[in-house]
């Protein structure tokens, strides 16, 4: 009988619309082991098509950082009181 009681009280604390969210996820996780992928496909209507990226990420390939520069640059600071 008490631990109805905590039960209720965890409801009431994290909400009916939650506990029922993570319930249906983890029902989903559990199919989705099971289903073969082109089903998973089709049901989240996922292509197989990569996307098309800007330009700008493609660049990033050629930028080479050399390890032997150091990048630390010291700077002095006289302070004359």
């Amino acid at each position: 009988m008490r631990n109805f009681f905590y039960f209720f009280r965890t409801v009431y604390d994290v909400g009916f619309k939650r506990i029922l969210g993570r319930l249906l996820y983890e029902i989903k996780i559990i199919f989705l082991k099971f289903l073969p992928e082109k089903v998973i496909l089709f049901v989240f209507r996922i292509d197989k098509k990569t996307p098309k990226f800007k330009e700008i990420l493609s660049t990033l390939k050629t930028v080479k950082i050399s390890k032997k520069e150091n990048f630390l640059i010291l700077v002095k600071f006289l302070f004359h009181f």
